[in-house]
């Protein structure tokens, strides 16, 4: 799917050919013309003698030319404007590249936010319009295919393959439109060379070898992409004018696009780690669609000879938003706050009975090991992620893998009225948990509240030995 800088434009090696071609065209036109003065000259005169003998004939004569000198007439007016009509073409592609691009326009899309958990962040496109060529595509690089095998496992572990894909605006607009999401259009402050580089740049990207890329929802996504191939090929620096000294996280980010829908909040705060909250840079903070049009909004570009510009020359809400409420169901209004929190009263209330009774309720223990160390079990596979930030995740202490491979050693040793020796270590890792969670890293939502219910059991078990073997109470 051609833009413009190789497939429709032309070099300047194709200008004699075509020149020759008008000269041609022109020529005949021109000959045309006079035959048809020519002829109509001559009717002129026959009309005009006056011959006795033969003036029937020379009437008659007459009669059947005047008859067919309307479609001759007819006949040459189509032809002249053929003629014409492909003049103007081979004219038109006349021009050099670098002449063409003042008919092209190259804008960024900027798309809100859908309901879906891929959407909830927004989306970003390049649109090239040629007006020559009667070209208008959206250049998209978040195509991907949820029918692929293993694509939830894949994406988790950061070996989701997203495509660069080029399709007619008019059906971007359409597909966005369906879905009540809106689009805003910043029309780039671009020189010609920059928008043939551009162009060059989209059409060497879609080439099959290198259409496909390793996605990353922080470091290297549709608006990562769609920013690089703009900005280097600018032939200034691109200065963004903002405030350099506000700060922010990855996990600060997208909580403040996610924040309605909690459980999908929570699902991507249990994956996240440490990396997630460390302070990004100005660039980085361009993953997010609507950072990045707001930075190219006030952003200025500084020429080598040192004139300045602003890099977006018009913006434009081509389509208004028109979200449907967010709604799912018995979940929207439980929260996890309000889960675990009924986790906390059940166990501070099954701890009282037990303490009184000198006896602990295994059951409950096992199912909660259990529940927790299948948690940690998915925490533990994101070590291997190839996400940077979800390497290294303090929540894997308290939903930790070692519960599920130990509950059933821990319910035995409750069963025969002793404590494991795993209750002490699950202490240790609540505290150090709890500890952590004020420095190095910010928390899924709930999980505080967890880690108190794992510290119950860790010290009601341990009351519970202690009053068993002591034979008081403490």
């Amino acid at each position: 799917m051609p833009l413009c800088a190789d497939a429709n434009c032309v070099d300047a090696n194709s200008k004699r050919p075509a020149k020759i071609l008008i000269f041609v065209f022109n020529a005949f036109v021109i000959l045309v013309i006079l035959l048809t003065l020519l002829l109509k000259i001559m009717c002129k005169s026959i009309e005009k003698k006056q011959y006795k003998r033969t003036k029937v004939k020379i009437i008659r004569y007459f009669c059947t030319v005047k008859k067919y000198m309307r479609y001759f007439k007819q006949t040459i007016a189509l032809l002249t404007l053929l003629f014409s009509f492909a003049t103007n073409s081979l004219a038109m592609k006349e021009l050099t590249p670098l002449e063409q691009m003042d008919s092209v326009d190259i804008s960024l899309l900027t798309c809100s936010p859908g309901n879906e958990i891929w959407s909830l962040y927004g989306h970003t496109a390049i649109r090239f319009e040629d007006r020559l060529h009667h070209i208008d595509y959206s250049i998209n690089y978040g195509m991907f295919d949820l029918r692929q095998k293993n694509f939830v496992v894949r994406f988790v572990f950061g070996l989701t393959d997203y495509q660069m894909g080029i399709e007619d605006y008019d059906r971007f607009l359409a597909d966005y439109g369906n879905d009540g999401r809106g689009v805003v259009q910043q029309k780039l402050n671009l020189s010609r060379q920059e928008k043939l580089d551009i162009a060059k740049a989209i059409q060497d990207n879609y080439d099959p070898a290198l259409r496909t890329y390793r996605y990353n929802y922080f470091y290297d996504n549709c608006t990562t992409r769609a920013r690089d191939i703009i900005v280097k090929h600018l032939s200034g620096k691109v200065r963004y004018m903002v405030d350099p000294s506000v700060e922010s996280s990855y996990r600060q980010m997208i909580h403040q696009w996610n924040h309605d829908h909690r459980w999908m909040a929570f699902g991507c705060d249990l994956l996240l780690g440490v990396g997630a909250d460390r302070k990004t840079t100005f660039a980085q903070q361009q993953f997010i669609p609507d950072t990045l049009r707001k930075d190219f909004d006030k952003a200025i570009v500084v020429e080598p000879n040192g004139h300045a510009h602003r890099l977006v020359a018009q913006t434009e809400q081509t389509l208004k938003p028109m979200p449907e409420p967010y709604d799912n169901g018995f979940w929207t209004a439980v929260s996890p706050t309000v889960i675990f929190t009924l986790l906390f009263v059940l166990t501070l209330c099954l701890s009282v009975v037990e303490y009184r009774r000198e006896k602990t309720f295994w059951l409950y223990d096992t199912i909660l090991l259990t529940l927790t160390g299948l948690a940690g079990m998915v925490l533990f596979a994101m070590i291997f992620s190839q996400h940077p930030t979800v390497r290294l995740n303090l929540q894997i202490l308290i939903l930790n893998p070692l519960s599920i491979i130990l509950a059933f050693p821990v319910s035995r040793k409750a069963f025969k009225g002793e404590v494991h020796f795993y209750w002490n270590m699950l202490f240790a890792f609540a505290v150090i948990f709890l500890i952590c969670g004020l420095f190095l890293q910010n928390y899924a939502e709930g999980l505080w509240i967890l880690a108190c219910c794992l510290l119950a059991r860790c010290i009601t078990n341990r009351l519970i030995y202690s009053t068993q073997k002591t034979g008081t109470k403490k």
